[in-house]
């Protein structure tokens, strides 16, 4: 398809499998604090195509800022920062609709509410805890993703909250954390522990690079859930190509080249997102009550009886209960393993009558519909529901059970290996097993009910063992 003129700009970014440019034109996105980390952020969703950006700052360009903030020149120095952001922006690309807002995140919180509650997406970059408090409650109440990021010398970290379905912000903070909120801070004067040395040190100044490296991941995260979140939440599927989000928050070091992955567990006591918060809309709470014996089978139809006929899904952060990914990496392998013995028999049946008919129940099977269907459910991510690869898994049984093959060694030896990893990833979709183990450990997952195909509500679900 030929592209227009509009879109020509991001021909590079249309071939990636799974985007959707269209999603982000319509797309609005809030991005607070338009320093450093604001000035890359807005840059990359700008040149990304996203149609819809909201600047919100409250302060003027400082000439401390020009050693990292792309959007700001020298000339620049004096103005208001989302002028001189917006200004950029526009240079950037025409197409994008900018609106900006002078003035303190609480005034915005207050004075905008309506245009806050239809944002799609809010990015937060602070350098405060106190407006990272105020945008967590924004976030959980209207079940709007936040991006935050922050930077520390010369380490950069991002933390991703897509309410109801991770931890928020607040979930997991030390409450020593709360007896410094409210203070605002510059580079030049912040103390802080070094996560590297365990020292006590004054911050310095940090530089373009870590800036630019923050930034970019923070960007990247919100373009994945720009094009992945209705899908998620209708069926928990995540664009293929684009990717799932990350849980929870990475850290990068630039000075060591480290990574740090930092887990939060989503705390129903949470006085912000928990069962009984008062501060947004109540989750509403199932409580299951089972045996250590009961299967996850049992789980899902005592949960089916409380919702009567609605269909619903389990999702446990970001991903389905159970998590399945390992099983449909293990699916895709087989059947491309199936395809090559196939390729392999197709130069060796002639004259072989036996192998002739092994190589023609392969193929009925590799183009039968059901295979189809399959190769179509994984593109889209990992199922909630696998049955059509469970059935494929059955099939696949079937046929290689009925097979004679002839050959080399190494061949009869591969199809036994092909057929008994088909029979482990049957089992690793059987339901019969025991619902401690499905839940590792845990007690809680959400439950996202459907009717006609869209989420009417969350629920939580807590389950109590015998």
């Amino acid at each position: 398809m030929e592209l227009s003129k509009a879109d020509l700009r991001y021909d590079r970014q249309m071939r990636i499998p799974g985007w959707n440019q269209s999603k982000l034109r319509r797309a609005r996105v809030l991005v607070v604090g338009l320093g450093a980390l604001g000035n890359e952020v807005g840059k990359n969703l700008t040149l990304a195509g996203v149609g819809n950006l909201t600047l919100l700052d409250f302060d003027k360009v400082e000439s401390t800022n020009l050693n990292r903030a792309v959007l700001f020149s020298a000339k620049d120095v004096g103005l208001q920062k989302v002028e001189a952001a917006a200004r950029s922006l526009t240079r950037l690309n025409a197409k994008v609709r900018i609106e900006i807002f002078n003035g303190e995140l609480n005034r915005f919180v207050k004075k905008r509410s309506n245009a806050l509650r239809k944002m799609d997406l809010i990015v937060g970059c602070l350098d405060n805890d106190e407006a990272r408090v105020i945008l967590n409650h924004v976030s959980v109440r209207y079940r709007i993703p936040y991006v935050d990021g922050g930077m520390l010398n010369a380490m950069g970290s991002v933390r991703v909250s897509i309410p109801p379905y991770t931890p928020c912000w607040e979930c997991g903070l030390p409450k020593k954390l709360y007896s410094t909120i409210g203070q605002r801070y510059r580079c030049e004067d912040l103390v802080f522990e070094d996560l590297t040395t365990g020292q006590i040190l004054v911050r310095h100044p940090t530089v373009s690079t870590v800036t630019s490296l923050t930034a970019a991941i923070q960007s990247h995260e919100t373009l994945k859930i720009l094009h992945g979140l209705g899908s998620f939440r209708a069926k928990g599927t995540w664009a293929e190509g684009v990717g799932k989000p990350v849980e929870n928050e990475t850290q990068y070091d630039c000075r060591t080249n480290t990574s740090l992955v930092q887990v939060f567990r989503k705390d129903i006591e949470c006085y912000v997102c928990g069962l009984h918060s008062t501060s947004v809309d109540r989750v509403t709470p199932l409580r299951i009550r089972l045996s250590k014996s009961d299967s996850l089978s049992s789980l899902k139809a005592k949960i089916q009886s409380q919702l009567g006929a609605r269909e619903f899904n389990l999702v446990r952060g970001l991903r389905p209960f159970p998590d399945r990914a390992k099983l449909i990496a293990t699916v895709r392998s087989l059947l491309q393993r199936v395809e090559f013995l196939s390729g392999q028999l197709s130069r060796s049946t002639e004259g072989i009558q036996s192998m002739h008919k092994s190589y023609v129940l392969i193929r009925e099977f590799l183009n039968s519909d059901l295979v189809a269907k399959a190769h179509q459910s994984m593109r889209e991510g990992i199922p909630f529901y696998p049955e059509v690869i469970i059935e494929v898994l059955k099939r696949l049984t079937h046929v290689f059970g009925d097979l004679t093959i002839e050959g080399s060694q190494d061949r009869t030896q591969s199809t036994q290996e092909l057929l008994s990893s088909a029979n482990s990833a049957l089992m690793g979709f059987n339901e019969d097993v025991s619902v401690m183990e499905s839940l590792q450990g845990g007690t809680s997952v959400l439950c996202a009910i459907r009717q006609n195909s869209s989420i009417t509500r969350d629920v939580q679900v807590e389950v109590s063992l015998d």
